[in-house]
């Protein structure tokens, strides 16, 4: 199972026939193309890369080798050179994994692709590949990756996990970064179907959804000048909290 793949084939890429090319007799690179079925033009390239050798990135030939073996394709079209992507898979060891700073200049640099390193370790994508399989054995027919990553992410007490520290939570980790490297993949955004502005929440406060009007904090509020001279969102609702905790005590 190569997850990467099955996310772009159901965001409508087709896989393309693989080629290669060479910097030297050391190094010869496969790359996945996968084209959108929806916009010829748009078409991302999938290269595998050992994170210890990503400075062969910016360092060698290893670009312009790339495009030259890109342009010889024969699904290759003119109007792709624009819209064409680089996602550099690399696996690499946790303490690897620590050092960003190529990864940061290789996604920094502006010539030739729009360049994503994807980076993780063998054991994260283990663990998210058995999820997955998981997953799919349950949901059969209605099994979808795309909408079983949107669904992990929301999970708080997975993000809770991940924040404390990454490593608590493996599989959270490995598609909080597929997520990042495909920027076409679609975001869930859980519950509210618009957002809601300063004004709806004083509104609804103001309508007494689950609790009574409180005219004491409301006249507290309206006697601090800085409210009336800085509408800002932060600096309003921070007064206001202030004379709830007030009237609480």
């Amino acid at each position: 199972m190569n997850i990467l793949f099955e996310v772009l084939n159901e965001l409508k890429y087709k896989a393309e026939i693989q080629f290669t090319f060479k910097l030297d007799d050391e190094n010869e690179f496969k790359v996945s193309p996968f084209v959108s079925t929806c916009y010829p033009s748009q078409v991302f390239l999938v290269v595998n890369l050992d994170y210890g050798k990503l400075s062969l990135i910016r360092n060698s030939e290893f670009l312009p080798e790339l495009a030259t073996a890109f342009c010889k394709q024969t699904f290759h079209t003119g109007q792709m050179d624009k819209n064409t992507a680089l996602i550099i898979k690399s696996f690499g060891s946790d303490e690897e994994l620590k050092d960003t700073s190529e990864k940061i200049k290789i996604e920094d640099d502006p010539y030739y692709f729009k360049k994503y390193v994807f980076s993780c370790t063998e054991q994260m994508e283990n663990k998210a590949i058995a999820y997955f399989k998981d997953r799919k054995n349950n949901d059969k027919d209605d099994f979808s990756y795309v909408t079983e990553l949107q669904k992990y992410l929301l999970k708080l007490d997975m993000f809770e996990k991940y924040k404390s520290n990454p490593k608590n939570e493996e599989v959270y980790s490995y598609m909080a970064e597929l997520t990042t490297k495909i920027p076409v993949l679609p975001l869930q955004v859980e519950s509210a179907k618009h957002i809601k502005t300063v004004k709806n929440y004083f509104d609804e406060y103001l309508s007494g959804i689950g609790k009574s009007l409180n005219v004491k904090a409301i006249e507290n509020l309206l006697s601090h000048e800085e409210v009336l001279s800085n509408l800002e969102t932060e600096n309003l609702l921070s007064v206001w909290n202030s004379c709830l905790e007030i009237e609480g005590k």
